[in-house]
C-alpha cells in the first residue's frame, strides 16, 4: 500500500474518533478489537517479522517526512532506539490476544508521558505511516480487511496509552 492508494486513504489523518471511542469502551474492547482483526495482525507481523529493522527505519524515515514536528517526539534514529521500536511493535503485536495484561503496561506509558504533547492529528500522521509502512512490507496488508484490522489494533493502543 502505497500512501496514496485506496487503502491507505481510507486511514488517512482524520479526527481520532476511533481512538476515544476504543477509550471508552471498557477492556477488554472485544467488540472493537476482533480475534479475526487480532488473526489478521498477527498473520501481517509473521510476515513482517523477519525484515522488522528495515520496517522500523522505513517507518521512521516517512513519518519524519511527512510530519517533520513529529522529530521532538521521536527518539534519535540509531541502532538501539530502531530495536527498542521494533520490541515495542513486536510486544504489542504479540500480546493482542492478553489485552487485559497489556493494557496497563500501555497506561503506564501513558502515566509515565509517553505520547504527552502529540496532538491527535500528529496521532493519526503516525497511523497512516504505520500502516502504510506495514503494507510495503507486507502486500496483504494493502487489502481493506487487513488494513482495517491494523487500523482497529493501533487505534486500540493509542488509546490505551492516552487512557494512562
Amino acid at each position: 500500500m502505497t500512501p496514496n492508494s485506496p487503502a491507505a486513504r481510507s486511514h488517512a489523518p482524520v479526527a481520532l474518533a476511533s481512538v476515544r471511542a476504543a477509550a471508552d469502551r471498557s477492556a477488554p474492547y472485544d467488540a472493537f478489537l476482533t480475534v479475526p482483526a487480532i488473526d489478521a495482525v498477527e498473520s501481517s507481523f509473521a510476515r513482517i517479522e523477519g525484515r522488522m529493522r528495515a520496517a522500523v527505519i522505513a517507518f521512521h524515515v516517512r513519518l519524519l517526512q511527512q510530519a517533520p514536528s513529529l522529530g521532538r517526539a521521536l527518539p534519535r534514529d540509531d541502532a538501539a532506539e530502531r530495536t527498542n521500536l521494533a520490541n515495542f511493535f513486536c510486544l504489542i503485536t504479540l500480546n493482542l490476544r492478553h489485552r487485559e495484561r497489556l493494557a496497563p503496561v500501555l497506561r503506564e506509558l501513558g502515566r509515565r508521558g509517553f505520547l504527552r504533547g502529540v496532538t491527535d492529528r500528529e496521532l493519526a500522521v503516525v497511523k497512516h505511516v504505520l500502516i502504510g509502512t506495514i503494507a510495503d512490507f507486507d502486500a496483504r496488508a494493502a487489502d481493506m480487511v487487513t488494513a482495517d484490522a491494523w487500523s482497529r489494533a493501533i487505534d486500540w493502543v493509542l488509546a490505551t496509552i492516552r487512557r494512562g
